[in-house]
Order: C-alpha cells, then structure tokens, then sequence
C-alpha cells in the first residue's frame, strides 16, 4: 500500500508528527497553501503536484515548476482539497494496481467549511 500526504495549508502545532507523515509518503500533494508549508519544511522536491485556485498561496511558480502546477479558478463547485484527491485518482491510481492510504494534514482551521466539505464528500464517495 501507498502513502499520499496532501499538505492543505491551516498551520500546525506538532512538527515531529508531520515530520513522521512525509517521510512516510511515497506521493506528496500540495494544496494551495500547502505550498508555503512544504516550503518551509523544505519539502519542494518531493512535492509530486500542486493544486489550487492558489488564493492563499500566490505565484506558486516561483515556489514550484510550473509543470507541477495544477490551477482551478477561484470560484468552482469543489475545493482545493478535493480537486487534489479526485486528480490524483483519475490521473496516477488508475494506472496502478495497488491500493493507497490517502492523508489529509492541517485540514482544521480557520475554514471550517473547507473542513465540513471534506467529511461531507469523503461520507458521500464511501456510500457509493
């Protein structure tokens, strides 16, 4: 089985339990503010895509290649967050026979409607 942290950007207290999750990652995610948090962790490299509308995290291209850039408009139906989920399954698990544990890190915050949105799709896509 592996391993997708996606890094979503509400800020966090406990840096050795994130520390654990990226190095257990096999594919690093950031979404949209993220960015900045894989940043300042020196975490760039491993940074498989981006994705976002990138309002919090703006000029990701100076940040990231911009190949590795994957960027909605401000104003869609979905999230940033589960943009990057549904990407990475339509796009990289189709193409392997594997099973793989998704991580969501720093989702609570501020923006506890990204938060809800999260539960209220992840409860929706498992009753399918």
């Amino acid at each position: 089985m592996k391993t997708v942290l996606y890094i979503l950007s509400s800020g966090f207290e406990n840096k050795k339990k994130f520390e654990n999750l990226y190095n257990q990652a096999d594919y690093i995610i950031a979404v949209d503010g993220g960015l900045l948090i894989a940043k300042e962790n020196n975490l760039i490299d491993k940074i498989f895509f981006a994705v976002g509308d990138f309002d919090t995290c703006q000029n990701p291209e100076k940040i990231i290649s911009e190949d590795k850039i994957f960027r909605f408009p401000v104003k869609k139906d979905l999230t940033d967050s589960i943009l990057a989920y549904k990407l990475f399954n339509e796009n990289i698990k189709k193409n392997q026979e594997m099973e793989f544990k998704h991580i969501f890190f720093s989702v609570s915050g501020p923006r506890q409607d990204h938060f809800l949105s999260l539960i209220f799709y992840f409860t929706w896509l498992f009753n399918q």
